[in-house]
């Protein structure tokens, strides 16, 4: 890495030094348990999915060191938050003048806070922050909960009533909070440093310095600059660091001026720790904790599923964390670079790409559970199903609070017809995080496989009422509908998916087929071309298609659609027969519905 980008980078850190009215003044809220998928950037910085008064989620830095809470402006316009007041606020390069608005809640996975008031403003152009991010999620917002953060794992999880506090053990660190800001004791109390998640480097003050052991190598001064300000750094090393009895040695720091009124010694980074847990109810932390032994249950029921293996007969005991080789904190930055570059290929479609990439993490970390989670999804896309399985199990035994790899793997045993291996896995997914959406969209397909109409619905409303804005459940549960003759509903089901997500292919197909079976066969030809301009490759559009074209007597244009369906997807072959015969018969009796 070139030290000049290392520079740039620094330069768009962000401390927001001030509180907003009333921001900090709660205790500590005791949520219910949970599980959060987290992205972990390749320089360490952590995204977390928040949803802004009900609507859909964005990804926010995840930043201890921000007193404040901070929405980009696109997402508080489409959240409808407006400015009331400004604030000058100061950072890491200096101060600047920012909106203030007020949000009704800010939700991660189903813990939220209300009536928070939150800096707007342009998250690139002042941060130097990827347009993805749509916010920075300030103590303002973590201050009021117990949490255990695994960036290894790729995972956020937020306490009830102690439940992680009585599980995770190890050494607790006293902490003080000040101004909104964790405190956090090194080298035997002597340093003062806020934890910093948000910040990728450890930043000390130089009159500090001589306190933690800095190596000899002290470079040149270095003026890093950003749209806010300017400050001078340089880069040094720091022979050993000790957090309570966490000890790492030859850390890459730097050095910076004191500024004024500053009480703290510097920034401590996340990157630093396997996993942090942090109690602001009590004050302490615990660096690196150990999980205590979580049994595994011995049968197959609803909500659970038994150890990694498909069949689900046997159950042994799983120590969550007991996969931990020793990684030096640059094997596991460089694990997470392979897999940051795996999600970038994923993302533009090359998963041969990606899998080299995650691969490649996990030759690096072992222990790396989403890495083999999405590698595993990977070979799912590529159709590699026992492949993907393989994954999806390894992810769950190193991690067996993964919901996305239970709700992936669901995915895939639904795929191979195992229907109540998906089920169970969709449920597990569910368990673990009461609030997962796409687990219960999944579950409702599954329930319509079985014939379960009434569950099925059931399953969709939950994931309806979970996300307003999940447009695939709308046209799910629309295809339920229209399956039991509830034509309006399905109707009104499948137009809501569209007006929500006029992309999804899914909601063409199916509304051109009910409009087919009501007789407007121009309306389901609109639809149907629509969902196969979306998706040319869509085999039950061009069934669908097909059959309109049938019953205008359009035969030679049916079956050329017909043909274009078993060109993508040849198991197709009875249900074309079938239906076929179907709309001929009703041909052939004058009936006008289908």
């Amino acid at each position: 890495m070139r030290q000049e980008s290392v520079f740039c980078r620094l330069a768009a850190i962000a401390y927001l030094f001030t509180t907003m009215p009333g921001a900090i003044a709660q205790e500590p809220s005791r949520a219910k348990p949970g599980v959060i998928g987290i992205t972990v950037r390749e320089n360490g910085r952590l995204l977390v999915p928040v949803a802004v008064n009900g609507k859909k989620e964005s990804r926010f830095l995840f930043d201890t060191g921000a007193t404040t809470t901070v929405l980009s402006e696109r997402l508080a316009a489409k959240a409808g938050v407006t400015a009331k007041s400004v604030k000058r606020v100061g950072t890491f390069a200096g101060e600047v003048t920012l909106p203030v608005g007020q949000v009704d809640t800010l939700r991660v996975d189903n813990h939220a806070v209300g009536g928070l008031d939150v800096l707007i403003g342009d998250l690139g152009r002042l941060f130097n922050l990827d347009a993805e991010i749509e916010g920075i999620l300030g103590q303002d917002f973590l201050s009021r909960f117990n949490y255990h953060i695994d960036p290894r794992r790729g995972q956020l999880e937020i306490e009830e009533d102690g439940n992680l506090s009585s599980k995770l053990s190890g050494t607790r660190v006293a902490c003080e909070k000040r101004g909104g800001k964790i405190y956090v004791p090194a080298a035997g109390g002597d340093v003062r440093l806020i934890l910093d998640s948000g910040n990728p480097y450890l930043v000390v003050y130089e009159d500090a310095a001589s306190r933690l052991q800095p190596a000899a190598n002290i470079k040149e001064k270095k003026v890093v600059r950003s749209p806010i300000g300017s400050r001078a750094i340089r880069p040094f090393r720091i022979e050993s660091l000790e957090i309570g009895d966490s000890q790492v040695r030859n850390v890459d720091a730097f050095l910076a001026t004191r500024g004024p009124g500053r009480s703290e010694d510097g920034f401590l980074p996340l990157y630093l720790f396997d996993s942090i847990y942090v109690n602001n109810l009590e004050n302490f932390l615990i660096a690196n904790p150990q999980r205590d032994v979580v049994r595994v249950p011995s049968a197959v029921s609803l909500g659970q599923i038994v150890e990694e293996r498909s069949d689900a007969r046997s159950a042994e005991v799983v120590q969550i964390g007991s996969c931990r080789p020793t990684v030096a904190p640059e094997v596991a930055l460089a694990a997470l670079g392979f897999f940051n570059r795996g999600v970038s290929r994923a993302e533009k479609g090359d998963h041969d790409g990606a899998i080299e990439n995650y691969s490649s993490a996990v030759r690096q970390d072992p222990c790396l559970a989403i890495a083999y989670h999405n590698r595993g999804n990977a070979l799912r896309l590529k159709g590699k199903l026992a492949e993907a399985i393989a994954d999806f199990n390894r992810a769950v035994a190193i991690n067996p609070l993964l919901a996305e790899a239970y709700n992936n793997r669901g995915l895939v045993r639904r795929q191979r017809a195992d229907l109540e291996g998906a089920f169970a896995d969709y449920a597990k997914a569910i368990e673990l995080r009461p609030r997962y959406a796409a687990a219960y969209n999944n579950r409702g397909n599954v329930r319509h496989d079985k014939r379960d109409f009434t569950a099925a619905i059931s399953d969709f409303d939950k994931a309806i009422a979970i996300d307003p804005q999940f447009a695939l459940a709308y046209s799910n549960r629309g295809q339920v509908r229209q399956e039991k003759g509830e034509m309006l509903g399905a109707l009104d089901d499948y137009n809501q998916a569209i007006e929500l997500d006029p992309t999804l292919y899914q909601a063409y197909n199916n509304r051109g087929s009910l409009r087919f079976a009501l007789a407007d066969t121009v309306g389901a030809i609109e639809d149907l071309d629509r969902a196969i301009a979306l998706r040319p490759g869509y085999a039950m559009a061009y069934l669908n298609r097909g059959l309109v074209r049938l019953a205008q007597r359009k035969g030679r244009e049916a079956e050329s659609d017909f043909s274009q369906c078993l060109k993508f997807d040849r198991s197709l072959a009875p249900l074309i027969q079938k239906l076929s015969d179907a709309v001929l018969r009703r041909l052939d009796a004058g009936t006008k519905t289908y």
